[in-house]
């Protein structure tokens, strides 16, 4: 069972920098529809999580808060990254 839900979590990780790559390329200039694109890619994740927690028929709540709690964490290390790296790329020539 961990290796499945490590295994899921690298998944996620690989889809989420493919995202975010694909995304800056795509719209480099405009700020706010990248972040509410972000926002939608994050509330799918929260739904596919969901969706995954109800298939599993996990009965540990904890399981399941420390997977929102890292989602949470995650989405505010992606968007501090997304910042950082859309200034970089408007700053260059």
């Amino acid at each position: 069972m961990k290796e499945k839900n490590m295994f899921s979590g690298i998944l996620l990780s690989i889809f989420s920098i493919a995202a975010l790559v694909i995304s800056i390329l795509w719209i480099r200039n405009s700020f706010l529809i990248y972040i509410s694109y972000f926002y939608i890619l994050w509330l799918a994740f929260i739904i596919l999580g969901l969706y995954c927690y109800r298939r599993m028929k996990v009965k540990n709540n904890k399981v399941f808060a420390s997977v929102f709690f890292g989602l949470t964490t995650y989405l505010i290390i992606l968007l501090v990254l997304t910042i950082v790296i859309i200034s970089i790329t408007n700053s260059m020539p």
